[in-house]
C-alpha cells in the first residue's frame, strides 16, 4: 500500500495486488480461488429469443444456500457482448453470469455461475466499457471499497484495488465514462458523498473529491451517478431527503444541489432521453415507490409523485433505465411481484404503459433493470429449491 494525500480531500490509500488464486491479504474479500473452470465454453451463437414482456430463463445457478445473506443483491451491466450479472444469494460469495445478446435482443448464456469474490456484502455495483467490466464491492469490515476487474463472462480478469475510507452504498455507485475512457465511482465518507475515477485497469486516477455535503448526522444509504449531457448527474439518499445535482465534465456543480424532503430509500436516477431532465426513483416508508423529474441545472425539482403501492401492495426498490422510448421504471411489490411503467421526461407514466405487474413468483429475491442497444431488460434472481435461477425479460412498448 502507498499513502497519498489529497489536500482537502483527506487521506486515502490505494493498494493493487496481483490477480489469481488464493487469499489476497484480508478476510472480507478473496479473489477467485475455488478451483473451478473459469474460461467459458464457446456455444456457437445459440441465441434464445426474448419475446416482449415474457420471462426467459437465463441460467440455473445451483442449489440454494441454507443461509440467507443480510440482503439479496443483483446488479447488471451491459457489455459489447451482452450483459454481466453479479449477485449475492447467501453462499458467502458474489457470483457472476455472462450473457451474450444479439441484435434482436436474443440471449445466450455464456457462463452459468462464476465465482467472483468471497464476501457477504450486498452493496455491489458493476459497469462496463465495451467488454471491460469493473466491479465495486463494499468492504466495510476494513472501512474501504474494493475495485475488481472482470471479463465479459463475469470472471476475474486482473488486479484488485482498494480505496480506504470510502464506503460503498446502494447499487449504482460505479459508472462507465466512455468520453474519458474510465470509470467514475461515488463513495460515502461520514455523511458526505465523494467521487473519484479509476482507469480501465481499476487503478485510481485522482483523489476522492467531495460532491455532496452531508445533511446533519445522516449517513447516505445510497449514492451514485449517471452520465448526463456532457457531464454527470449524481445523487445521495438518506432517511430525510433525496439530493440530486448536475455536474459538468470536470465535476464543477452546474446550478445547485436539489432536494426532495422525504425518506429516500434505494434512490436511482436516469438521464431522460431527448431532454435535459434527470428522472429519479426511490421508495419511502409509506409503502410506495416515487419519482420526480426536472432540469436540476436551472430549477428545483418539481413535487414528487407516487408511481405505485399502498398498504395492501407494498412497493419498493425501484430501478430506472433510459431508452429512446422514455425512462423505464421497474420495482418490487411484496409477495414476489415485479412491476414496471414507462415515464416521460416529466416523470409521468406513458398512458400506454401504466404501472402494472409483469411477473410474480414468491421466489423472487432481487432484480435490476438496464438499457442495452436501446432495449430495456428486466433481470431478476429466484431463490429456492431445486435451484436458484436467473431470468430476463425484455420490456417493450405496444
Amino acid at each position: 500500500m502507498r499513502p497519498l494525500t489529497g489536500g482537502a480531500h483527506g487521506l486515502f490509500v490505494v493498494a493493487a495486488l496481483a490477480g489469481g488464486c488464493g487469499r489476497i491479504g484480508f478476510d472480507a474479500l478473496a479473489e477467485d480461488g475455488d478451483g473451478g473452470v473459469d474460461t467459458p465454453v464457446d456455444r456457437a451463437g445459440n441465441f434464445t429469443p426474448t419475446p416482449c414482456d415474457s420471462p426467459v430463463l437465463v441460467a440455473q445457478l445451483g442449489a440454494p444456500s441454507a443461509s440467507p445473506p443480510p440482503r439479496y443483491a443483483l446488479d447488471v451491466t451491459a457489455t459489447a457482448t451482452g450483459m454481466v450479472a453479479v449477485y449475492q444469494l447467501g453462499h458467502g460469495a458474489l457470483y457472476a453470469t455472462g450473457i451474450a445478446v444479439d441484435a434482436t435482443g436474443g440471449i445466450e448464456n455464456i457462463q452459468t455461475r462464476g465465482h467472483v469474490v468471497d464476501t457477504s456484502t450486498a452493496d455491489v455495483s458493476v459497469a462496463a466499457l465495451g467488454d471491460l467490466v469493473q466491479l465495486a464491492v463494499a468492504d466495510d469490515a476494513n472501512s474501504r471499497m474494493a475495485i475488481l476487474d472482470l471479463s465479459e463472462y463475469g470472471y476475474g480478469n486482473g488486479d484488485t484495488a482498494y480505496v480506504d475510507t470510502k464506503l460503498a452504498r446502494g447499487h449504482n455507485f460505479l459508472v462507465a465514462d466512455g468520453d474519458d475512457d474510465q470509470f467514475v465511482v461515488v463513495g460515502v465518507n461520514g455523511t458526505s458523498a465523494y467521487r473519484f475515477t479509476v482507469d480501465r485497469d481499476g487503478d485510481l486516477v485522482d483523489a476522492p473529491y467531495q460532491i455532496i455535503v452531508g445533511d446533519g448526522s445522516l449517513v447516505p444509504e445510497s449514492v451514485g451517478a449517471v452520465k448526463h449531457g456532457s457531464g454527470f448527474a449524481a445523487y445521495a439518499g438518506t432517511t430525510s431527503q433525496c439530493t440530486v445535482g448536475a455536474f459538468q465534465d470536470d465535476w464543477t456543480l452546474d446550478g445547485s444541489l436539489r432536494t426532495v424532503a422525504m425518506t429516500c430509500h434505494n434512490l436511482s436516477i436516469a438521464s431522460a432521453p431527448s431532454s435535459s431532465n434527470v428522472v429519479a426513483g426511490w421508495n419511502c416508508d409509506n409503502d410506495q415507490v416515487w419519482t420526480t423529474a426536472g432540469n436540476v441545472s436551472v430549477a428545483a425539482l418539481p413535487a414528487e409523485r407516487s408511481v405505485f403501492g399502498d398498504s395492501t401492495m407494498v412497493a419498493a426498490n425501484p430501478r430506472v433505465a433510459a431508452t429512446s422510448d422514455g425512462t423505464w421504471y421497474a420495482y418490487a411489490v411484496a409477495g414476489g411481484r415485479l412491476g414496471r411503467t414507462l415515464l416521460d421526461p416529466s416523470g409521468a407514466s406513458v398512458p400506454a404503459i401504466p404501472p402494472s405487474d409483469v411477473y410474480a413468483s414468491s421466489r423472487v429475491v432481487a432484480h435490476d433493470l438496464i438499457s442495452r442497444d436501446n432495449k430495456a431488460f428486466l433481470l431478476w434472481v429466484e431463490h429456492g429449491a431445486p435451484e436458484d435461477e436467473l431470468y430476463v425479460m425484455r420490456l417493450c412498448t405496444p
